[in-house]
């Protein structure tokens, strides 16, 4: 009876746990697409110089992910609830099979940074032959709102502008746009000391650096969290197995028994 109720509390705990892990699980999920949703309205400059086909792969990657948690989530729930062997088994496989995508993600993205970072840099130089002075489409608004909110100028210098734009290849004075400008009170006129002297690809570069490690540090989170969960959903299958058969035995006990006073009847009588 003891035992009994220690795999009852056994199974009851991993089902709890499983069910918490699960519902952060689903909350992340929301998360992702929130974030998703806000990195699209407040950073739309950055996302316009990568180019729309990046930016849509990038997305769908993220829902993807995003619908995957969601689903394994409720997938866990389920099994969980109903003690479904069928369902949590299906859990650790896809689980599994994730944490296998996250780790070759990772690699795959560690690898690949420097090409991501050349990438924008050749984005950046089709927007810049297309800038057109004092228009508000795409490429013109993507490079002013970039150059003053980095407070640079051009792809790596300002020179960049006479070298790579229509607008100011063949300009007699003015050779950069006014967003090359430091905004400092005090300063009058165009000289070369009033505009601002770094590349914007260096920044943006040291930008996509510093948060490639806050997403290599959301990556590893992810994998701990999934891994857990494995080990959970594992524990619990256990628990479960124990139990059932612990129930089986005082059946298999009582048959026995029955059986027994049977014999010695028969043997007394004769």
């Amino acid at each position: 009876m003891y035992g009994e109720n220690k795999s009852s509390a056994s199974v009851t705990f991993f089902k709890v746990l499983l069910y918490m892990s699960n519902v952060f699980l689903l909350v992340g999920s929301i998360a992702m697409i929130v974030s998703l949703l806000f990195i699209m309205v407040n950073g739309k400059e950055y996302i316009d110089l990568m180019g729309n086909n990046s930016t849509w792969i990038i997305a769908c990657v993220v829902v993807t992910v995003a619908s995957f948690m969601f689903f394994i989530s409720v997938l866990g729930c389920c099994g969980a609830a109903g003690k479904n062997m069928c369902m949590l088994k299906l859990y650790i496989s896809i689980v599994s099979s994730l944490l296998v995508v996250l780790v070759a993600g990772g690699v795959l993205a560690w690898m690949y940074k420097d090409d991501a970072i050349s990438k924008v840099g050749e984005s950046m130089k089709i927007k810049m032959r297309d800038y057109s002075p004092g228009r508000t489409d795409d490429s013109t608004r993507v490079w002013d709102d970039i150059q003053k909110h980095l407070q640079c100028c051009g792809i790596n210098n300002v020179y960049d502008w006479a070298k790579f734009s229509d607008s100011y290849r063949n300009a007699d004075v003015l050779k950069y746009p006014t967003s090359c400008e430091q905004e400092q009170l005090g300063r009058t006129g165009r000289t070369e000391s009033n505009v601002n002297v770094d590349g914007c690809l260096v920044k943006i570069a040291d930008i996509l650096r510093h948060n490639l490690w806050k997403i290599g540090g959301v990556i590893a989170t992810v994998f701990l969290y999934l891994l857990l969960s494995v080990c959970v959903v594992c524990m619990l299958i256990k628990s479960v197995n124990d139990l059932d058969r612990k129930k089986m035995l005082p059946e298999k006990q009582g048959l026995v028994n029955e059986g027994g006073p049977t014999n010695k009847c028969i043997l007394s009588f004769k």
